[in-house]
């Protein structure tokens, strides 16, 4: 599932963006390994009605995330289809710290070539992370969260005509066409695609950064 939530006025500063949760056994048990393993946690563990329960957590390379322990809200139950979730991508400057943590925190792996790297569990890729480049400019470390479409030119023009603003023309990588955006809050993103997947990051009218991937 995916759900909106409007910002407080004491979050003032904080950009709208996507937020990423990973389901755990206990929300207690994972936010306090997570401090041990260096993380911040920005929203101690509580109940959501009788959804489930969370806690809100900043890993040691900067990173927002959330922790989620099912009750009666099991999470996604539609991924990978057009218009759903089918992949989430840190981007973070610290890549080894990053890899560390979260390995130890959920038990993932990872797998990939210098310029990409994909987190497993099990024998399932769930996701990926990249490096910060400097010509990327100013922006912290952050989950990045896709949505899988039909068509990403169709898709771009349909994002344009509802707010979005494409900074980046097309431009081929060894995975395939991509472009990035900028939101119009702030700067675009520039990433390398995983290998198969042809990808584009694009915002929307009220500035949340997200993407878009179209299968080969």
């Amino acid at each position: 599932m995916a759900a909106g939530y409007r910002l407080k006025p004491d979050q003032k500063g904080v950009p709208p963006h996507w937020q990423v949760y990973v389901r755990a056994a206990s929300a207690d048990e994972a936010a306090a390994r997570a401090k041990e393993l260096g993380a911040t946690v920005l929203a101690p563990p509580f109940d959501v009605f009788d959804a489930g329960r969370m806690a809100v957590l900043q890993d040691p390379t900067g990173a927002v995330f959330s922790v989620w322990e099912a009750r009666r809200n099991k999470g996604l139950g539609v991924v990978d289809e057009p218009g759903a979730f089918c992949w989430a991508e840190l981007i973070a400057k610290d890549l080894p710290r990053a890899e560390t943590f979260y390995k130890s925190l959920f038990g993932w792996r990872t797998r990939g070539d210098p310029r990409y790297t994909e987190w497993t569990l099990g024998d399932r890729s769930i996701g990926g992370m990249i490096e910060m480049q400097k010509d990327w400019g100013e922006m912290p470390p952050h989950w990045l969260v896709y949505f899988q479409v039909e068509g990403c030119d169709r898709s771009v023009e349909k994002a344009k005509g509802l707010g979005a603003k494409v900074t980046m023309g097309p431009r081929t990588f060894r995975g395939g066409p991509h472009r990035s955006p900028e939101r119009p809050a702030g700067r675009g993103l520039l990433r390398d695609p995983v290998d198969r997947r042809r990808t584009l990051s694009f915002a929307d009218s009220s500035g949340i950064l997200d993407a878009l991937r179209h299968p080969a």
